[in-house]
């Protein structure tokens, strides 16, 4: 598993937040986005995709709005790097939370 698909993943388990992993949308029933992972309730309505690459997206940003999602581009970590939560909690904090408002996580 790549590094970014993992630590995503685990900082969403960590911090008690739905994560799909490798998510593919379809938008206007013919554009199609890869994204690493949808992270549901932050971002926008329909969640934050993440993308590692901004092409990916570029040609598409009204379809993306327009469905009810939010997309951040990260780039794969380099080897050096070391997983932090923190990052990405405030990362995820910078996004915002966009589920019930009930159940919005203490650390938000």
């Amino acid at each position: 598993m790549k590094k970014l698909l993992s630590w995503l993943v685990q900082a969403c388990d960590e911090l008690g937040l739905d994560v799909d992993r490798e998510f593919t949308v379809t938008l206007d029933g013919k554009y199609v986005i890869h994204a690493v992972v949808r992270v549901r309730d932050l971002g926008a309505e329909n969640g934050m995709l993440v993308v590692s690459d901004y092409d990916e997206v570029k040609a598409h940003l009204a379809e993306i709005t327009k469905a009810g999602y939010g997309f951040s581009v990260l780039d794969e970590p380099s080897a050096l790097e070391e997983y932090d939560l923190d990052t990405y909690a405030q990362m995820f904090r910078d996004w915002g939370w966009s589920g019930v408002e009930t159940q919005r996580p203490l650390w938000m």
